[in-house]
């Protein structure tokens, strides 16, 4: 037993520094989500944070830089992804100012005819805002 004594107190030892490991953030991304804001520019969403309809988001060009379900929703000029209390909706619980609930449940960019959406990627369906590649796009409009 004693030559797996000291086999036995350096293992954990050697085990605990091949787990260590400086864990660093990058912080070079300053985006605050969620608190409400007044404007695009708001210093309340951090210097990477974008104001879209009244709270702040992570900035985007379109769905796939946001997070897995949510949508890239705003105006021309300033889009933002959808926050968990505005990805869904039904008749009990509608939409923020600025949204229409779609046929999905899902709270989107209201339109009159295509040109009204903020992205080109998107089609105006049943008063919505739907996105050409988006699975069952034609089953997205309007509630």
């Amino acid at each position: 037993m004693r030559p797996l004594l000291p086999i036995l107190v350096a293992l954990p030892l050697v085990l605990l520094s091949a787990c260590s490991k400086k864990n660093t953030i990058d912080m070079s991304s300053d985006i605050v989500v969620g608190p409400e804001c007044a404007a695009p520019g708001d210093a309340a969403c951090g210097k990477d944070g974008a104001c879209v309809l009244g709270y702040c988001r992570v900035p985007c060009d379109g769905d796939d830089d946001c997070p897995k379900g949510a949508l890239c929703i705003g105006t021309t000029e300033n889009l933002g992804c959808q926050l968990t209390w505005d990805a869904f909706c039904n008749a009990s619980q509608p939409c923020k100012p600025g949204l229409a609930c779609g046929k999905d449940h899902t709270c989107r960019m209201p339109c009159t005819t295509s040109p009204d959406c903020p992205r080109g990627d998107q089609e105006c369906i049943d008063e919505v805002c739907v996105g050409k590649l988006e699975p069952g796009a034609t089953d997205a409009g309007a509630d």
